[in-house]
């Protein structure tokens, strides 16, 4: 009898850390999604970023990014076809719409900064390689439709060289989260809520 106690009082404590496993997760999600947009390319810089969100017509193309800083966008380069597009619209994942405007790229690393005039919740960076086997986070808006997709993995290997966008990168991280059609740009985070790297392929 001691012996289906001790069991059955084990099974709660680990229904109950699962229990709170998954509500500090949902909180990191929550603030994880704050922080996502939509980076939307038009084909011209003449069209207005409303049109760009009503019709495909004038969009070239569209990948997620992420605030790093209270009015900074970070994406993946190689969603920008034309290095001289200076107009972008970023679109948050309630539905509002702004223009921003190209701060740099970085063809090397496969990053796009954009300025922002709307503040939001930024994603802290980690300042240290996380290790292979650590659980990442990555959250994006995939196939261009406006709502989150999250997807739980690990780091599956690092310091990997591959041609992507512009040419080789090197330095990167391999993750087993599935990723899907317009993740480009999309946050890898820790579980502690900070970025550890950027989706770019």
């Amino acid at each position: 009898m001691n012996n289906i106690n001790s069991i059955l009082s084990n099974e709660v404590i680990n229904i109950m850390n699962l229990k709170q496993i998954e509500n500090e997760l949902k909180e990191l999600i929550t603030q994880i999604i704050d922080s996502i947009v939509m980076v939307l390319i038009p084909k011209e810089n003449t069209v207005t970023c409303i049109n760009v969100a009503q019709d495909n017509k004038y969009l070239d193309s569209a990948t997620t990014g992420f605030y790093i800083d209270g009015n900074v966008v970070v994406t993946a380069a190689h969603s920008l076809r034309n290095l001289y597009n200076e107009k972008v619209c970023l679109l948050n994942l309630d539905g509002d719409i702004i223009e921003g405007s190209i701060i740099d790229v970085d063809p090397k690393w496969d990053l796009m900064f954009i300025y922002s005039d709307a503040v939001h919740t930024s994603i802290p960076l980690r300042d240290s390689l996380i290790p292979i086997g650590s659980f990442v986070i990555v959250c994006g808006s995939a196939y261009g439709v406006l709502r989150p997709f999250l997807s739980i993995g690990i780091i599956s290997g690092s310091e990997i060289k591959a041609n992507i966008g512009y040419g080789l990168v090197e330095g990167l991280l391999l993750v087993s989260s599935p990723i899907l059609l317009g993740m480009s740009g999309s946050p890898i985070i820790d579980l502690n809520g900070l970025s550890v790297g950027m989706v770019i392929a």
